[in-house]
């Protein structure tokens, strides 16, 4: 279990940062299923198992029942209301629920010790880097 959560982990920190990143920038995408065309012309479809392993990831952690932890994220502090939002417009199903929005650096490395083990445990911290050393 203890691996799946790691991945998860990262469906998250992948799914935030790619978020944040992004912008509508008014371009549309076609969301029809890939197509190749061979040298005859015939046009066939291509497979529709997920190749990105974002995608992979993600599936994965909707077939465990996908919850990941966080916490001391303030919505209104870097955008985390609508970054938290884009995650969930763009990973539904995936369950993320912030604990305590106002805990301290120290109350996060205490969850974190406190809380091994358990399935609340917090999967993502936002900590200093120097705390972050510490932490590791």
């Amino acid at each position: 279990m203890n691996q799946f959560k790691k991945k998860l982990a990262l469906v998250v920190i992948g799914g935030l940062i790619f978020s944040s990143c992004g912008g509508d920038d008014g371009e549309s995408s076609d969301s029809s299923a890939p197509v190749a065309t061979s040298a005859t012309g015939v046009t066939e479809p291509l497979s529709t198992e997920p190749s990105d392993p974002i995608d992979v990831l993600y599936q994965e952690c909707l077939d465990n029942g996908a919850q990941v932890n966080l916490i001391a994220l303030p919505d209104e502090w870097a955008n985390y209301k609508g970054i938290l939002q884009s995650f969930r417009d763009k990973y539904p199903g995936v369950k993320n629920p912030v604990a305590d929005t106002d805990a301290s650096s120290a109350e996060e490395m205490a969850a974190l010790a406190t809380l091994a083990g358990h399935d609340d445990k917090p999967a993502h911290v936002d900590v200093s880097p120097a705390l972050a050393q510490e932490m590791v």
